[in-house]
């Protein structure tokens, strides 16, 4: 079964590669390191890079580092 996330945050406001981005630099606290992660192929996304992704649906990406914040990213 596939969970898909939502595509608003909790405070119902809509995400946006924008939004993602600011998110970014919160998470890894460089824009060096953001690029880095952006800029890697990554399981979670089939293969594909986050840069990729965040084109065609930012909240996986989100949903991504939000999992990377509370520690439960594997």
């Amino acid at each position: 079964m596939h969970v898909f996330p939502p595509s608003t945050d909790p405070r119902g406001r809509a995400i946006t590669a924008q939004s993602v981005k600011a998110h970014l630099l919160d998470t890894f606290g460089s824009a060096e390191k953001a690029e880095h992660w952006m800029s890697r192929p990554n399981p979670l996304f089939q293969g594909k890079t986050p840069r990729q992704v965040i084109q065609s649906d930012p909240s996986w990406v989100e949903a991504a580092l939000v999992r990377i914040d509370y520690g439960v990213y594997v």
